[in-house]
């Protein structure tokens, strides 16, 4: 489970707006109740290799980064916290 290469902005604003842990626990839940259900032991290993974020895991070992860091924090961030919690259902938290 991860998400697709090249697809990282549109990524992030999916995951502004709901958390993906979600939608992979729906897709694993379908998967239990059709008739070709996976295992127990493959939903284990598929769940224990996934990565924070559903990311792809490094290739070789490599460190993955997209080239950019934000020393001290985002600025921003406290206000996306503070709309998130005065008016979760705001249609203004998309531009976040």
């Amino acid at each position: 489970v991860r998400y697709r290469d090249g697809q990282e902005q549109e990524y992030v604003r999916f995951c502004a707006q709901l958390d993906p842990a979600l939608v992979v626990g729906w897709k694993f839940a379908q998967h239990l109740m059709s008739p070709h259900s996976l295992t127990t032991h493959d939903m284990q290993r598929i769940v224990g290799q996934q990565q924070a974020l559903f990311s792809p895991a490094a290739v070789d070992g490599n460190a993955v980064a997209e080239n950019h860091v934000h020393l001290g924090g985002v600025h921003t961030s406290g206000l996306a916290l503070l709309l998130g919690v005065l008016a979760p259902d705001a249609d203004h938290l998309k531009q976040h």
